[in-house]
């Protein structure tokens, strides 16, 4: 299977509604549901005490490193594929996105030297 893009009628609207969607994910959902992610985790564990340390220190990065992986990856997705697939290429993209996210919950903090 190849990768074309969609067939549309006006590409310049479409290619609007990409970047829309993505900002949208990127902007707003992202930055508010890490450190829920980072909290929930961390409270599994029973670590809750070091739950504003984590954050402080590891909120920043991970947004960065989120923008890193699923800016292109959503463009990607809502440009090039089809509809019956991208929930199947958002899980995949998601499944490595989930360690790299687990990584940055549980590493070890950096203490005063």
């Amino acid at each position: 299977m190849t990768l074309k893009p969609c067939v549309f009628r006006r590409p310049s609207v479409l290619c609007f509604r990409y970047c829309q969607r993505t900002a949208f994910d990127q902007l707003l959902f992202a930055p508010l549901f890490i450190p829920c992610f980072m909290s929930s985790l961390l409270a599994l564990e029973g670590d809750i005490a070091s739950i504003p340390s984590r954050l402080r220190t590891s909120w920043a990065e991970t947004v960065l490193a989120n923008w890193v992986v699923w800016t292109p990856a959503q463009l990607i997705n809502f440009r090039f594929v089809p509809l019956s697939y991208q929930v199947l290429f958002g899980n995949c993209v998601g499944f490595g996105w989930n360690m790299i996210l687990s990584f940055q919950a549980t590493k070890p903090t950096k203490g005063p030297s």
